[in-house]
């Protein structure tokens, strides 16, 4: 914030001022109140004298600036926004090329949210005045906020080129580089903040995700295990370390555990823990994955609880050494386990089954034995979603909703034998940090998730659209992967399904937790079914492409 100290008037020169001219007497006093009550942090005083001031009709003109910018202040930091915006626009009509002005403008509508309005007032200071580092400082915070990474990362730039010893500019500078995907960029400037700052925990935090991200564990793992040291109590550099440590290679074994273990006992009910301890428990004590899975809120995904799989293990009569692939199968991982004797399933694109109906077996005479005509599920399930559910019990509501739970029955049985790929692996992190629907972050991820992997399985994704009814018979397979996509864009804008944005989560809680979610998504197993295989970039790509 900027005051203008002009205000601090000596006794001597405000005598002289009285003396000078009667009709000031009245204004001085106020204004000496106002600047010892700034000065002692009683804003609500600072206010009260200033407006006295004003309202006395007796500021000289070359006072008047002074006055106005520090009523405007004083207002601010009462939290009366509105009228404090409206004395700064006061003060540039009168003076526009008021750098200090533009500076606390931009202040206060960075506090209403206003980012791009705030940006450019940022940008108007720094027009008048270019080698003022905290115009640009915050310019580039605004910036940030509206997403626009790469601006931001280059105003923070500049700021380090007048400050080269901000920490507080370096730190936002690699978090600007990370969220924009310049994951190489970012651990090197999250190197130099630690350089400058070696005690900030937050740095060495988000240069472990980073080098995660890079699939640099080992490094990770050093660089998080330093991070815990420098702020014990942080729950999420615990499970970050943990998942560094489950992918590093020379890592000590029990080590990632003992990482999840660590944020359980800091945060009890933390949801990202307890599936960071199911992925490393799943191969050796699958009872315990399973609750551990049930305990971070994935029921839909994992049996509930240790004594439902050993009924399910009873029932299956498994033989020795079965629990284990029946406990990858039950945390989602890569393992397949199937009935002895049980057919694999046909192509599976998210949780939609190609199969075709079961032909020639002894019964076959219903849309479970034959299979749901995809054409009618794609038209009924617009239908679906509208109807309020006492409509379930007309004709027409029982016949929409039969269908799509029948073709929902195809598609558990399809990935219960096929497992699923990536739409599924991205859309776990997502439910468990922002306590998203698992069906419905499946859904927000659906089109951008399935125009990245087309390409990886042409035919199949043709067959597909086909199967939709939304391409021909006679396309040729890119011409119906694209029909595909764009049905599927169609399909959810009338389902309205909700970006993350739209859903109300927080841009820059999802922006900063993209390296874990990357991270969680790939240690899922589900990425590596993909037809086309990610990068851990390309992945961090799809996160922030979905947000908007």
């Amino acid at each position: 914030m900027r005051w203008l100290l002009v205000l601090a008037l000596s006794p001597a020169a405000a005598q002289h001022q009285q003396a000078a001219a009667a009709e000031q007497a009245a204004w001085v006093p106020h204004v000496q109140r106002g600047f010892a009550a700034q000065s002692a942090g009683r804003w609500q005083d600072a206010v009260a004298a200033y407006t006295a001031a004003v309202d006395s009709g007796t500021v000289p003109a070359d006072h008047q600036l002074s006055v106005a910018s520090n009523l405007g202040l004083a207002l601010q930091n009462v939290g009366q926004l509105d009228e404090a915006l409206s004395w700064f626009d006061k003060v540039l009509r009168a003076h526009p090329s008021n750098a200090d002005a533009h500076h606390n403008r931009g202040n206060v509508l960075y506090l209403q949210q206003r980012h791009a309005e705030a940006a450019d007032a940022f940008g108007r200071a720094v027009a008048l005045v270019p080698t003022d580092a905290e115009s640009v400082f915050n310019q580039g915070n605004a910036l940030a906020k509206m997403g626009h990474h790469a601006a931001a990362a280059a105003a923070f730039a500049s700021v380090l080129r007048l400050t080269p010893r901000d920490a507080h500019a370096s730190y936002n500078y690699a978090n600007s580089l990370s969220a924009a995907g310049n994951t190489a960029e970012a651990i090197s400037a999250y190197k130099a903040t630690l350089r400058l700052s070696p005690q900030h925990s937050a740095a060495q935090t988000n240069l472990g995700l980073q080098l995660s991200a890079a699939g640099r564990y080992t490094e990770a793992a050093a660089a998080l295990a330093t991070a815990v040291e420098l702020a014990p109590r942080d729950s999420a550099s615990h499970v970050a370390l943990g998942y560094a440590r489950k992918s590093d290679p020379a890592a000590t074994p029990g080590g990632a555990e003992e990482a999840f273990r660590a944020a359980l006992a800091l945060e009890p009910t933390l949801s990202s823990a307890y599936l960071g301890l199911a992925s490393v428990l799943k191969a050796t004590d699958p009872v315990s994955a399973v609750a551990a899975f049930g305990a971070a809120g994935r029921g839909e995904e994992a049996i509930s609880g240790a004594e439902a799989l050993g009924a399910w293990l009873d029932r299956l009569e498994v033989g020795e050494g079965s629990a284990v692939a029946v406990g990858e199968a039950a945390a989602g991982g890569g393992t397949q386990a199937t009935a002895q004797g049980a057919p694999g399933a046909g192509p599976t694109l998210g949780g939609l089954s190609l199969d075709g109906p079961s032909l020639g077996g002894p019964i076959s005479d219903g849309p479970i034995s034959d299979g749901p005509a995809y054409p009618d599920v794609f038209e009924q399930a617009p239908r679906c979603a509208s109807l309020p559910f006492g409509d379930v019990n007309t004709a027409g509501g029982a016949a929409a909703r039969e269908t799509l739970m029948a073709a929902a029955t195809h598609a558990g049985i399809a990935f219960s034998n096929a497992s699923v790929t990536l739409i599924h692996g991205m859309s776990r992190p997502i439910g468990a940090a922002f306590h998203v629907p698992h069906g419905l972050s499946n859904a927000m991820l659906l089109p951008a998730v399935t125009a990245f992997s087309v390409g990886g399985a042409p035919r199949r994704y043709a067959q597909a659209a086909t199967a939709m009814g939304w391409a021909a018979a006679g396309d040729d397979d890119a011409t119906a992967g694209s029909k595909l996509i764009a049905g599927l864009r169609a399909l959810c804008a009338d389902l309205e399904v909700p970006s993350p944005r739209q859903y109300g989560i927080d841009r820059d809680a999802y922006f900063r937790l993209i390296p874990t979610m990357v991270e969680q998504a790939i240690t899922s197993g589900s990425p590596a079914n993909n037809p086309r295989l990610p990068t851990p970039e390309e992945i961090a790509a799809l996160y922030r492409e979905v947000y908007e």
